[in-house]
């Protein structure tokens, strides 16, 4: 059943180096601007510490690999060469997870397609930047689980199965949701269905995936025991379950829920009318096809082709609606693939069990996000180039209703297929162009560097980079390597960029529930040796454009509770505000060390 699939030879080797070197390139075209002060700072710095001070990063540990994995990573570059070298291990990242995607599917698509199906993958995934992260080592994990996985199916190797599902198991502690990866034991069912081996077989299989998992999971605690860091991984973890449970907080379970169901509500609404909008252009061509003018009939499609453009430009200007289009388009090519079980010819069964694996990372990446669908990309590195390839493959269609009939043939198809292809591009293109995450959407004034030796190679606006100069000038007045700093208001870049230690164990201590906050406050009071210097940013460095948009802060039920009690420790330990300018300000409390 799993027999290759003839390839075409390769058209030109020209147009091969071509897209080879598009697929290099264009990631490093994106990683030397923006300076994000939010998520960008809370890993870095987790990596920063976890080896040499893991207890004040604690709050993280519940991406305790990941954390490990950018702190080897740093302890080898992150001197050398900053906040850029972790946007250049992302993008090996990205290479490396495109390499394995090459991998899987090179059996199974000629290449002039899976090169470009891949290109279309990298531009639409990583749309919102590079960065090592526990998202980007998710979409890693999964498509290296699925390599060794459907290798293991295809050949009937236990041992890959094994080692598919030990990679799952790691998965987890990239990201605690990734737990759903087991559910990819379906596939051995699905593929000794459709293969008719004995139930004894499968059951074996999926012995062999079990005990992969197992052994992941059991090896990687040891791991974390072995490092000390046992105790501070089951309290974040228990923490998880607090944050589902709390109905104020940001991860909290019905709110998980109820986004995701309402991004699926949106898809299928749009999808319904894309779909609608197809049968009625397909009943019109039909009743052209009566009256016998081929001429007549590509009008037509030509016609709704542009009315779609129309109505759909500003539609998908917003990333969120390309999104969904693309989402739905890929679970309904997915679907048709599992069904017809090929991308070339009648009748074959190759790629079904690809396809659902495919599916099945594409459903289960984005869960757990309070972002719900849009973390969804990071489950498209195999779905992308399948339902490009199998879009690609289509070289006629033909409906016979009764007396009436459709038919594209297949230049007016190439037309069609290089159109869409050319928009879909376009979109994507455009949207990266316009965003980088956390700072301007304008690139030409993301021209000015920050003088410091981990933001190197980094470019920004001149007003973020004057503030946070003048910032990182005055702060080694009042701290040096090592000490304890509380930075709050979204200001976790501090951290990596001072090379101080989180007084309150965690990088981003607004994500912090009110009562933990107070917790942790009561907790480092009795553990640390003295009183930190404090810095603060004035507004919202979640917005886009700051300093110069002056967004006020944050208001959620975190935030103000957390603000609230602050304020009653800096009045409770007078402290006094020694430097301040238009966003930042540093207290210190009296008598300074």
């Amino acid at each position: 059943m799993f027999r290759k699939l003839p390839l075409n030879p390769d058209r030109s080797a020209v147009n091969n180096f071509f897209i080879i070197s598009l697929l290099f390139f264009y990631p490093l075209l994106f990683i030397w601007q923006g300076l994000d002060f939010t998520d960008t700072g809370y890993v870095i710095t987790n990596y920063q510490l976890i080896f040499s001070d893991p207890s004040s990063v604690e709050a993280s540990f519940r991406i305790w690999l990941t954390d490990i994995l950018g702190g080897i990573w740093g302890y080898f570059f992150g001197d050398t060469l900053g906040l850029l070298g972790y946007r250049i291990a992302a993008v090996l990242l990205v290479y490396a997870t495109l390499y394995c995607s090459f991998k899987i599917l090179q059996p199974y698509i000629e290449r002039r397609y899976l090169y470009w199906g891949l290109f279309l993958a990298l531009i639409f995934i990583n749309r919102s930047g590079y960065l090592f992260n526990y998202n980007s080592l998710t979409a890693f994990f999964y498509v290296l689980a699925a390599y060794f996985f459907i290798d293991g199916l295809k050949s009937r190797e236990n041992l890959k199965i094994f080692v598919a599902a030990f990679v799952l198991g790691l998965n987890i502690f990239i990201r605690l949701p990734n737990i759903l990866g087991f559910f990819l034991v379906i596939a051995i069912f699905f593929c000794g269905y459709i293969r008719r081996d004995p139930i004894s077989s499968q059951v074996k299989q999926a012995l062999f995936f079990l005990s992969g998992y197992i052994a992941a999971v059991l090896l990687t605690l040891l791991a974390i025991y072995l490092l000390g860091h046992l105790d501070g991984y089951i309290a974040a973890f228990k923490g998880t379950f607090t944050m589902l449970k709390d109905p104020t907080g940001h991860h909290n379970s019905d709110k998980l829920i109820n986004i995701f169901l309402r991004h699926h509500k949106t898809m299928a609404y749009v999808m319904g009318w894309i779909i609608l909008g197809l049968t009625a252009v397909a009943l019109v061509l039909t009743v052209t096809a009566k009256l016998g003018s081929r001429l007549l009939q590509f009008a037509v499609i030509l016609a709704a082709a542009a009315a779609t453009l129309y109505y759909f430009y500003d539609f998908c200007l917003d990333w969120v609606n390309m999104l969904i289009i693309t989402l739905g388009s890929l679970y309904l090519g997915l679907v048709l693939l599992l069904w017809r079980g090929n991308l070339t010819g009648a009748g074959q069964q190759e790629l079904r069990p690809v396809a659902l694996v495919a599916l099945l990372i594409l459903i289960l990446a984005p869960l757990g996000s309070n972002v719900a669908l849009r973390n969804s990309i990071y489950g498209m590195y195999l779905a992308i180039p399948l339902v490009f390839a199998f879009c690609a493959g289509i070289k006629e269609i033909k409906i016979s209703t009764g007396p009436l009939g459709l038919r594209v043939n297949k230049s007016e198809l190439n037309l069609l297929k290089a159109v869409a292809t050319l928009l879909f591009v376009f979109f994507t293109v455009q949207s990266a162009y316009y965003y980088t995450y956390r700072d301007a959407s304008d690139r030409f004034k993301m021209a000015y560097p920050v003088q410091h030796e981990r933001l190197k190679g980094v470019f920004t606006t001149r007003e973020r980079a004057q503030v946070v100069q003048e910032l990182l000038d005055e702060l080694p007045h009042y701290v040096k390597e090592g000490d304890y700093l509380l930075a709050y208001e979204q200001i976790s870049l501090v951290y990596f960029l001072t090379k101080t230690k989180p007084y309150l164990y965690s990088a981003w201590p607004m994500l912090y529930g009110p009562d933990k906050f107070r917790e942790a406050l009561e907790k480092a009071e009795k553990e640390r040796p003295y009183l930190p210097v404090i810095v603060r940013a004035k507004g919202n460095t979640e917005d886009f454009n700051w300093p110069k948009s002056k967004s006020p802060l944050v208001k959620t039920v975190y935030h103000v509770e957390n603000r609230k009690t602050m304020e009653k420790f800096i009045r409770e330990k007078q402290y006094k505000t020694v430097w301040q300018n238009s966003f930042f300000e540093i207290l210190t409390p009296p008598p300074y060390r």
